[in-house]
């Protein structure tokens, strides 16, 4: 059960932040939506990074280089 709760996690943030709500910009919840990707689903991550515009790049990146998502990884 605990194994599905961050893939349960994306799909509610990308409700809230990828569809135009009053949330959309919200700089926390883009950060949580992209890191929770980093960790359980690397393969929207950059979907997620050329969609978003208010979220924090620099620890984005390094949370990315520790994943080892060098750009390749998430294509």
């Amino acid at each position: 059960m605990t194994a599905d709760l961050p893939h349960e996690l994306i799909e509610l943030l990308e409700k809230i932040v990828l569809h135009n709500s009053a949330f959309s910009g919200n700089f926390n919840l883009q950060n949580i939506l992209i890191l929770t990707a980093i960790k359980a689903d690397p393969f929207r991550v950059m979907d997620y990074i050329n969609r978003l515009d208010n979220f924090d790049g620099h620890a984005v990146g390094e949370m990315a280089i520790e994943a080892q998502l060098y750009g390749t990884n998430t294509c």
